[in-house]
């Protein structure tokens, strides 16, 4: 063989190699939830509705940005790694907000709760007018239901797609609003089957 061809051989086999490893990032997806009926083709509310008291700043998967459609290589650990980072543009206290996550690539899939580190429902202030949060998964043994709850189906290492599914923000002066959809601060991240009133 020439001698040439023998740092090309080595370098495709050392990739080869790299592409099969146990725990090697692949590509996944954060998008909007399909709320669309399987029989009329409709979104209604309130899946169609969107929240405009709260605005998603970014997405991140393990402290990375991401943008909603766009694939990205992440680790078997990625939905563990995701964050929301949201903002009140409301004049109002935000006293709890949720987003709820779903994994469309399971039949059943578990409903993920991304909860911000403060408030609850009893009326504490989490997100003051202007102020940011991260929501995340809650630490301790829920991740490790979630994974159970997959692995029903197949490896939680093959999963690739999470939906945002549902939006819960209570505000200080009791007003609650569920929603499919929420602001956001870059545009290709917009729901795109948010309700447009009137």
């Amino acid at each position: 063989m020439p001698r040439f061809y023998l740092p090309v051989t080595a370098s495709l086999l050392i990739q080869i190699v790299f592409a099969f490893a146990p725990g090697q990032e692949q590509r996944k997806m954060v998008e909007w939830a399909n709320h669309r009926n399987i029989n009329t083709g409709e979104i209604t509310e309130p899946w169609s509705k969107q929240i405009d008291v709260l605005e998603l700043e970014e997405i991140l998967i393990g402290g990375r940005v991401v943008t909603i459609g766009d694939p990205v290589l992440a680790g078997i650990d990625w939905i563990n790694e995701l964050t929301f980072r949201v903002k009140n543009i409301s004049a109002e206290d935000i006293t709890f907000v949720q987003i709820t996550v779903t994994l469309p690539e399971v039949t059943r899939s578990p409903q993920i709760p991304f909860l911000a580190p403060c408030g609850n429902r009893e009326n504490q202030t989490c997100l003051r007018p202007g102020e940011q949060v991260d929501l995340k998964i809650p630490k301790g043994k829920l991740y490790d239901w979630v994974k159970e709850q997959v692995a029903k189906e197949k490896a939680v290492s093959v999963i690739n797609r999470a939906a945002i599914d549902m939006v819960f923000v209570t505000t200080r002066k009791g007003g609650q609003v569920m929603a499919g959809c929420f602001k956001t601060a870059d545009s290709r991240n917009t729901c795109p089957h948010k309700y447009a009133p009137n």
